[in-house]
């Protein structure tokens, strides 16, 4: 699983709290920039398959206020503080 890459991220042994599953995002489709609702602090996106001609990354707003593309391919995994730590797709 990925408590050991959290927990070596994160100092400490983090409990699980929900896991949404597996999403999928048809054409054209947006996620609105949002934070996560406490108990989710921190969170994973892991990059299951992408059959797109563009790009879709996420974007995030650091805590240094510099917004941010990240790009994943399959296989990938992006670590975040979901709560603090603005996102959207």
């Amino acid at each position: 699983g990925v408590n050991p890459v959290w927990g070596a991220w994160r100092g400490q042994i983090l409990k699980p709290r929900s896991l949404y599953g597996v999403r999928v995002y048809g054409e054209d489709a947006v996620l609105a920039t949002h934070v996560d609702r406490l108990p989710l602090v921190t969170s994973a996106i892991i990059q299951v398959d992408q059959n797109a001609t563009d790009p879709w990354p996420v974007e995030v707003i650091g805590h240094d206020g510099n917004a941010y593309e990240v790009h994943l391919e399959p296989g990938e995994m992006a670590l975040y503080e979901s709560h603090t730590v603005l996102h959207g797709r």
